[in-house]
């Protein structure tokens, strides 16, 4: 759903806002983006489907479905709640983070721009599929920016463990991020598209709001 930098920024906030500890940040961080660490197994109608599927990395009610609510109170219960190694706590709170920013990402971002554009389905998969060229752009834009940020420096710089912190999600994923942080924004640009639906001041607003909106929902518990 949200762009790795979008969900960067978001845990970066998060974490500020509730003033958590800095050692075991970069656990943290590679919770972060660990939902979306999965392999592409196929492509179906011009759809990527991965392994493990949306359904599983994202604990989603619903297979093949767009906008299926994501269970991220089952998550939490689930692995955060009562975890006391520090690092498997870093790692599932950052994994949480992910699936409460995705979920909020939709409300505040998504479904307002997609409202006109939801019928028929062709129209709303292609104004999608712009609408995430368009972050990915203004994402890629604020990397070139900001170069230094904070928490990709950590997930690029750090040694992931032959670890398994999920039964689904194998170590081996988790150390790809990096590669793959960098292939998506330290790769020469390309072309520029026309913004029509997403600009810069818009998404930061998403991403205040969101950061927010994540802080209060921990922060109540």
């Amino acid at each position: 759903m949200a762009g790795w930098i979008t969900h960067l920024l978001t845990a970066q906030q998060v974490r500020q806002n509730l003033q958590l500890a800095d050692e075991h940040a970069d656990f943290y961080y590679l919770g972060t983006l660990a939902p979306d660490s999965g392999d592409v197994a196929a492509i179906e109608d011009g759809k990527r489907i991965y392994d493990p599927p949306r359904v599983v990395s994202h604990w989603t009610q619903e297979h093949g479905v767009w906008d299926s609510p994501i269970r991220y109170e089952r998550f939490y219960h689930t692995y955060l709640d009562g975890e006391t190694d520090p690092v498997s706590r870093a790692f599932y709170l950052g994994y949480w983070v992910h699936l409460l920013t995705d979920s909020l990402w939709m409300e505040v971002l998504v479904r307002p721009v997609l409202s006109p554009y939801l019928e028929p389905e062709a129209v709303r998969v292609r104004t999608y599929r712009t609408l995430r060229t368009e972050w990915t752009q203004v994402e890629a834009a604020y990397f070139r920016r900001h170069p230094g940020l904070d928490p990709y420096r950590r997930i690029c710089e750090m040694e992931v463990p032959d670890r398994k912190f999920l039964d689904y999600l194998a170590p081996n994923r988790l150390r790809s991020i990096a590669g793959r942080l960098r292939s998506i924004y330290e790769a020469a640009p390309a072309p520029p598209c026309k913004l029509q639906l997403i600009d810069d001041t818009k998404w930061r607003e998403a991403v205040r709001l969101v950061s927010y909106l994540v802080t209060a929902n921990y922060s109540a518990r």
